[in-house]
């Protein structure tokens, strides 16, 4: 820097900008994502225990689980990026899980204790994984970044005049 108080300001191009300038992902949200991973582990394991589920071969069985595997894992991720439409998609999925779950109650009592209690750990963990993400301070996460640069919008009125 010049100590001409005439010179023109000047700036350092190419400087790598600042770690602190990029928003870190909150504790709730990390901890939400390790939730529904888990959440995923034991259904897996319920459903590898629980093998015989109607299908074709037992190929068929391994593409659908380890697809299924590699969706839930892609949302998780999205979520941890603090992406909206995928928090929605997780709480579609414990919907409609939640909704399966109790459909099958008259019937839990055919099933094993530990049935039981996969069934109801993963709707508890999925509870506090959507805690995490609606209602902690984990939702300020999933909202959007306004724009330093953008200059404010004149709603419906014209630009004023300079008057020269």
């Amino acid at each position: 820097m010049s100590d001409n108080p005439y010179a023109p300001p000047g700036s350092h191009i190419g400087q790598p900008v600042a770690a602190s300038a990029q928003r870190a992902c909150p504790w709730q949200v990390v901890v939400a994502v390790w939730l529904a991973t888990v959440n995923y582990g034991i259904g897996f394991t319920a459903v590898l225990a629980a093998w015989d589920h109607g299908y074709s071969s037992d190929t068929e069985f391994i593409i659908s689980i380890f697809g299924s595997l590699g969706v839930s894992l892609w949302i998780y991720y999205r979520i941890y990026q603090g992406r909206n439409w995928a928090r929605m998609i997780l709480l579609v999925q414990f919907l409609v899980g939640t909704a399966m779950v109790s459909s099958r109650f008259g019937n839990m009592m055919d099933h094993s204790a530990i049935e039981m209690a996969w069934a109801v750990a993963g709707v508890a963990l999925k509870v506090v994984c959507l805690y995490f993400v609606f209602i902690s301070p984990g939702r300020h996460w999933f909202r959007r970044q306004a724009a330093k640069d953008t200059p404010p919008a004149f709603l419906g009125t014209s630009k004023p005049e300079s008057g020269i």
